[in-house]
């Protein structure tokens, strides 16, 4: 018996896990910034592969926190979504998200002589 209500906390965890981060997701695409306007200089141009393979090309300002660059990555289905979300959502109270995928990262320097 004490196992079965082990095993129902476990569960019960695991969707509130669930739906926290699927709160922490919609909360933290709606802050998002929108990417810089065409003529604006001190941009950044990233080229990134998502794990679906699809590879998309995002401008961010030079200034930009590395974790804006991650929450686009986390948030990228949501931003595409055709509804937008239309409802406040607020960050989820007492929850610390943690980005689960890897960064690679390529780099190509040209030298010139």
């Amino acid at each position: 018996m004490r196992e079965e209500k082990e095993a129902l906390e476990r569960e019960e965890a695991l969707q509130r896990e669930a739906q926290n981060l699927d709160q922490w997701r919609k909360w933290r695409a709606s802050s998002i910034a929108e990417e810089p306007r065409p003529g604006i200089k001190d941009v950044v141009r990233i080229s990134l592969r998502m794990p679906s393979g699809e590879r998309v090309v995002r401008k961010f300002p030079s200034d930009a926190l590395i974790e804006e660059l991650y929450a686009f990555v986390e948030c990228y289905d949501i931003l595409q979504a055709e509804e937008p979300i239309s409802e406040k959502v607020l960050k989820p109270e007492g929850f610390h998200h943690e980005y689960k995928f890897r960064w690679f990262h390529r780099c190509l320097v040209k030298h010139t002589s």
